[in-house]
């Protein structure tokens, strides 16, 4: 699968993003201490499509 994966570290934070092929993108927001989930979001951009 076309999926890119990366991680980001702030503020206590771990930010992971996920980069689909299709144009899809999944950020999860966790706690580096309990590691507990904080947000998620996904976005699907308009600009990419594969039918």
């Amino acid at each position: 699968m076309g999926t890119n994966v990366t991680y980001h570290h702030s503020n206590g934070k771990c930010v992971k993003t996920e980069n689909y092929s299709d144009g899809c993108s999944r950020r999860t927001e966790s706690s580096l201490k309990s590691g507990k989930v904080l947000s998620e979001s996904k976005h699907k951009s308009t600009g990419h499509k594969n039918w």
